[in-house]
């Protein structure tokens, strides 16, 4: 039975997914299919138990820390101004400089067991909601602010006798991510690189959606991906702002009822997520290759030296047979700020299990899980993390707007992305030509 996968890379010209030339990076998602239990469109099963890896805290304590920091960021995006920083939350409710950055380090906490650590305490959280309430925010969110906060308070003592106790348990389960040496040759590659290439980009963004399709034991794929602040240093550089297609792992085509984009005379309107990209953009134009990749082209001419644009696509497949084993890979092509990789995935057809993470180098040849094979695997610390359900858990520092963009395209499909799971690995100065493959073991498939 055939492999599911959405890939897209986006590349310079001459490059595909196995050749060795610099590309312009999104990446692969890849789903592969077959799983029990998938219902016609329809109110879908959550599971009520979730952990991590790490089984330390409690899942009652993890359980209402994901539901404080989703809380806290369903605040923040009701609020009238765009907000990615504490001065903005400080500004918008006349908050003291401290409150406001731990009402901040709450919302956009990663992995979101740390909104444990930063949380402000149960009175200070009632005089943000004063605040909020003060701006207009909904009655309705703030209500979920306040028991999401109050139950997280009731839960810390049953699991530590401080405050000051829980955020211990939880640093020494989270860890500190990349030692402070590992972080700084990352960066130091990344500012070479981006000399050496001639273009880069603040962040890199892959988002793969997977709803349950009308016919049982099948589902929809739908695709975001894209680049903030994509700039070449150099002129003559050429910029290629996506190369994409639906295909297994061995890259054939997917068969499935419905592709969109399937001509040229559709890829503008279906694939450019104009209200979310640079106003003006840069003329783009897609070309059609009998490999069954999509590319798309900034017109470099038309650009100034160093001059940045934002620009988001999206694509979609319908009705695609889903199987038990499942895929995610990007591939880091253009050097990136950051890397955010996410699924959006009902936790029902998953199980609740956590994906595995690998960073393997890329292979031309290497379309089989890599394991932990130290020839291809780099050994680089990165983490999934399940931020929790529905789209309150996407907001990002440096990604304005995103959930709004992730309900724009559910909308246009006829879906509710409110329930469905988040997966997310978020990885700063990826390692340029490697792959972040992302990986749910099937109970067939434990190697």
């Amino acid at each position: 039975m055939r492999q599911a996968t959405w890939s897209t890379v986006e590349t310079h010209p001459g490059t595909n997914l196995t050749g060795n030339t610099p590309t312009s990076a999104v990446g692969c998602e890849a789903i592969d299919t077959r799983r029990r239990g998938i219902h016609a469109r329809g109110k879908l099963g959550v599971m009520t138990t979730l952990t991590t890896p790490e089984t330390q805290i409690d899942d009652r304590v993890a359980d209402a820390t994901r539901q404080l920091k989703s809380a806290f960021s369903e605040l923040i995006a009701a609020l009238p101004e765009t907000i990615d920083r504490p001065v903005g939350i400080e500004r918008a409710l006349g908050l003291n400089n401290k409150l406001a950055w731990q009402v901040h380090r709450a919302a956009f906490a990663e992995p979101a067991i740390t909104a444990g650590v930063s949380a402000p305490g149960l009175a200070a959280t009632r005089s943000v909601i004063k605040a909020a309430k003060a701006r207009g925010v909904p009655d309705g969110v703030l209500a979920r602010l306040e028991t999401a906060a109050i139950r997280f308070h009731d839960e810390v003592p049953r699991h530590a006798d401080t405050r000051s106790s829980l955020e211990i348990m939880i640093r020494s389960v989270t860890g500190e991510g990349l030692s402070d040496h590992e972080r700084d040759l990352k960066r130091i590659a990344y500012r070479a690189n981006r000399e050496l290439i001639g273009r880069c980009c603040d962040l890199t963004l892959a988002c793969l959606i997977v709803m349950p399709a009308a016919t049982d034991g099948r589902v929809d794929l739908a695709v975001i991906r894209g680049h903030m602040n994509l700039y070449r240093l150099r002129s003559g550089v050429p910029l290629q702002v996506n190369r994409s297609k639906f295909a297994d792992l061995q890259l054939r085509p997917l068969a499935g009822d419905q592709l969109a984009p399937h001509d040229a005379s559709n890829v503008i309107e279906n694939m450019i997520l104009e209200e979310f990209s640079s106003d003006p953009l840069p003329p783009i134009h897609h070309d059609h290759h009998g490999d069954g990749f999509v590319r798309s082209y900034a017109d470099p001419d038309q650009l100034g030296l160093n001059h940045a644009f934002t620009c988001f696509l999206w694509s979609e497949i319908r009705n695609v047979e889903f199987q038990d084993l499942f895929n995610s890979m990007v591939e880091v092509s253009t050097p990136t700020k950051l890397l955010v990789q996410d699924c959006l995935i009902p936790l029902s057809l998953v199980d609740g299990r956590m994906p595995e993470l690998r960073i393997p180098e890329k292979q031309s040849d290497a379309l089989a899980w890599p394991g932990d094979k130290r020839a291809m695997v780099l050994p680089i610390r990165e983490r999934v993390e399940l931020l929790g359900v529905g789209t309150n858990c996407l907001a990002t520092p440096g990604l304005p707007r995103y959930a709004e963009m992730v309900h724009s395209v559910a909308r246009r499909l006829g879906w509710d992305a409110e329930e469905l799971g988040v997966y997310r690995a978020k990885i700063e100065h990826p390692v340029l030509h490697s792959v972040s493959w992302m990986r749910f073991k099937s109970s067939e498939n434990e190697s």
